[in-house]
């Protein structure tokens, strides 16, 4: 550090030893003059140093400042430079007296960190740019995806209802598992999305538990049957009939872990038994399959990963679900567990916080054989019957919109159909219709300019519009909501779906 002394009157320049050093000359080299300190300031900052001094002088700010010097050598340091003015009683300046000292690798340090920060501000830039493309990308195929796996699922389910011989009913349930197995893996990968966008959102309702349990189970019992695999579910007698939770979610965990518990189980048994744990629901999946090693355990949850290399080749999968699931329970306030060890199965257990609804604590005790026969089986509710007015099916997928017309066919509706917004418009009068299917995403105009049309046109009595949409996203039920539209339908649904939610809008009307 070096000390100083201007003499503003006599313009006479003192520096100690060390002030030489800094500016990289010698005692004799120096006219002791404030010129002799300026012409050792590297030119580009000599006129800021001029203006801070003088301003200084002036009392209009502190001398504390930064400014390079050039050594004759040619060698740049960067000096701070902090002063006191001294003043006579009528506030003139007098002398200045300071310090200077060296920051060069102070400032180097800084810069450098700076340039880390920039170079990580923009990978960090670029990595979020990409993960948003990947993550629209995912969406946009999801959606696409799921518009013709609507017709595939609906198509399977109408043909299962006409007349068939056992080979041609054998073939339509194929075509609607394969269906419903594809549907598992896109759900798969836009949930994926979903989470790695952090726009994952939970809704929880009252919904039956034992019914969950019971769909849920029926969708995996052929397939445990198919390869001669004993299945077994049992409610616990404490459990309630009703828990609030997001119910869909919930069901795709439980989807998928019996999934997996009888794709890798050769033979033996799969069972799911529901308890109750204090303040816990636990839904324990066990198996007597293959097992999973210590190590393999430890990367189970991760994603696009699975307990081994041979396991893809031999089994399939994507090495989402687990992944997916385990994210979604976390979402709950829940977890999944595993105790497993090679060659002596596994029990995969799944904890949810048990919320229960008001007038939800009659015990729900269910218990399913490996024949899929239980004691009682709730039966779905008949649509309410239909004015005589005509459903009016807004699609301009034209397999998808001949599928929604067959359902609802045969739901007892009368039919009529559009082929995109503007068609639907036109078709609208008030009072001419008892409902309208909306598709969103179509040519022209699409479903919400129509739905914002319509709405304008209203006398009177609103009708019900109900969206169909292959956007699943988190959030997106509430932008149908917001937009003018009564409910919403996600592609690909089944009849007892459509019945349920026509049936629902048509009462409310």
């Amino acid at each position: 550090m070096g000390i100083w002394d201007y003499d503003v009157v006599s313009n006479t320049l003192t520096w100690d030893a060390q002030m030489f050093a800094l500016y990289g000359i010698t005692r004799d080299q120096f006219g002791g003059a404030y010129e002799a300190w300026r012409a050792g300031v590297h030119p580009d900052d000599q006129s800021r140093g001029d203006v801070e001094i003088q301003m200084a002088l002036r009392g209009e700010k502190e001398f504390d400042t930064e400014f390079r010097v050039l050594w004759p050598d040619g060698t740049i340091r960067i000096i701070r430079a902090i002063a006191k003015v001294t003043r006579d009683a009528s506030g003139t300046a007098l002398r200045m007296t300071g310090t200077n000292w060296d920051i060069t690798e102070q400032k180097r340090s800084e810069n450098d960190i700076l340039k880390i920060n920039r170079q990580l501000a923009e990978a960090t830039a670029k990595a979020e740019r990409a993960t948003a493309v990947k993550s629209e990308f995912l969406a946009t195929m999801t959606h696409e995806l799921r518009n013709p796996l609507t017709g595939v699922l609906g198509f399977a389910e109408i043909l299962a209802g006409t007349p068939l011989n056992e080979e041609q009913q054998s073939y339509t349930e194929g075509i609607r598992d394969s269906g419903i197995y594809l549907l598992d893996l896109i759900n798969d990968v836009l949930d994926f999305s979903t989470i790695e966008k952090g726009v994952l959102a939970i809704h929880p309702a009252p919904f039956e538990l034992a019914q969950l349990v019971k769909s849920s189970s029926e969708l995996i019992r052929k397939s445990a049957t198919d390869k001669g695999i004993a299945f077994h579910c049992e409610l616990a007698a404490d459990v309630p009939e009703q828990i609030t939770g997001d119910e869909r979610r919930i069901r795709q965990i439980l989807i998928n872990l019996l999934a997996n518990a009888v794709k890798f189980t050769a033979d033996g048994s799969v069972s799911l038994r529901v308890t109750r744990s204090g303040e816990f629901l636990e839904f324990s999946i066990e198996d007597t399959g293959l097992g999973i090693s210590s190590d393999a355990l430890a990367r189970l949850f991760q994603l696009f990963t699975q307990a081994d290399s041979t396991i893809n080749q031999k089994y399939g999968g994507t090495g989402i679900g687990l992944a997916v699931s385990q994210r979604l329970a976390e979402a709950m306030g829940g977890s999944i567990s595993v105790v497993s060890a090679p060659g002596k199965g596994s029990t995969f257990t799944f904890r949810l916080p048990l919320e229960v609804p008001a007038g939800g604590m009659a015990p729900s005790h269910l218990l399913i054989g490996a024949d899929g026969a239980s004691p009682s089986s709730p039966s779905a509710e008949t649509p309410v019957r239909p004015d005589d007015l005509p459903v009016l099916v807004v699609e301009d997928n034209r397999s998808n919109s001949l599928m929604v017309g067959k359902m609802l066919q045969s739901l007892g509706y009368r039919v009529e159909f559009a082929g995109n917004g503007a068609e639907a418009v036109e078709a609208f009068a008030p009072g001419k219709f008892l409902a309208i299917l909306m598709d969103l995403r179509m040519p022209g105009m699409n479903g919400f300019e129509a739905v914002e049309i319509i709405r304008a046109r209203e006398s009177g009595s609103r009708i019900p519009i109900i969206a169909l949409s292959a956007n699943v996203i988190s959030g997106s039920g509430e932008i149908y909501l917001a937009a003018g539209m009564d409910d919403f339908l996600a592609k690909p649904f089944q009849m007892a779906e459509l019945a349920e939610k026509l049936a629902l809008v048509v009462r409310k009307r």
